[in-house]
């Protein structure tokens, strides 16, 4: 790692985690934590209660206007973060610099105020180490002060040590953080280069097979680990083929990092269900 914290008792106290999934408006969640007949615009004030942030995927096909996220803000509460999804023109484009996109990105999301989260920034597949250029002169534009994550999909950055340390060099320099990628069957994206107190994390899992806690467990001891070294604060992700599920992965979570103080996973009772119906 890049830091190393003075106080390592002071920095594990301030320890958070931000547990999300990546979409609010799934009817799975219907009868499970939204009651039953609950309407779309009040998906996100019940998803809010489970969750304390969201991989907000809708911005990657453009930005919504200021009454939206003005409107989306008032429905969570005061800890929820949203963590937005650059532009495709931002990071589908590995010819001419997005200046001017990457200027509008980050000057509409300023409407989230204190509730911004890190700014996620996926590349396709075929983005490898040839674009280092393109990847070195693109994270030199984004402002220092905004946590931004950059998820790299292609083997090669991580093949050798060589390219993590210029990854993990790379990160100091313009104060990004690089997505860990864990994905049930393909570990070659799966690295350490986290060069600060923060982590960001997508945990893609099997379909509630039994490796999907197994892999929990293993993130569960490598976060006490990291609390107790300087960790301060991580985004954690969870995805599911069938978006639902990520249910029972928060649920997990919460009650195996007590720790961690998420909010419990406000489940549907039966009882509420038939009084609904």
């Amino acid at each position: 790692m890049g830091w190393s914290p003075s106080d390592k008792a002071a920095y594990s106290e301030q320890f958070r985690l931000y547990v999300g999934a990546p979409v609010w408006a799934h009817k799975g969640f219907l009868g499970k934590i939204y009651p039953p007949k609950t309407k779309p615009g009040d998906f996100l004030e019940h998803y809010a209660r489970s969750f304390n942030c969201i991989e907000l995927n809708s911005t990657f096909y453009g930005v919504p206007n200021v009454e939206r996220i003005e409107r989306w803000c008032e429905q969570v509460g005061p800890g929820f973060r949203f963590c937005p999804k650059a532009t495709r023109e931002i990071t589908h484009n590995a010819g001419a610099l997005p200046r001017r996109e990457v200027a509008e990105f980050f000057r509409a999301i300023e409407t989230f105020g204190d509730k911004l989260g890190a700014c996620f920034f996926q590349f396709p597949p075929e983005f490898g180490p040839k674009h280092w250029r393109h990847l070195r002169d693109l994270l030199r534009l984004f402002p220092r002060e905004r946590q931004t994550a950059v998820e790299l999909r292609h083997p090669g950055w991580f093949e050798t040590r060589s390219a993590q340390e210029w990854l993990l060099n790379l990160g100091i320099e313009t104060n990004n953080l690089f997505v860990i990628s864990d994905t049930a069957g393909r570990r070659d994206v799966l690295h350490s280069c986290f060069p600060f107190p923060h982590a960001f994390v997508r945990f893609s899992g099997d379909a509630l097979a039994e490796s999907d806690f197994t892999r929990l467990d293993a993130w569960i001891r490598a976060l006490r680990y990291l609390q107790v070294q300087g960790l301060q604060e991580s985004y954690f992700f969870v995805h599911q083929e069938s978006e639902d599920n990520c249910v029972e992965l928060a649920e997990y979570l919460g009650e195996n990092m007590p720790e961690a103080r998420l909010p419990p996973v406000t489940r549907v009772r039966v009882r509420e269900q038939l009084a609904l119906w």
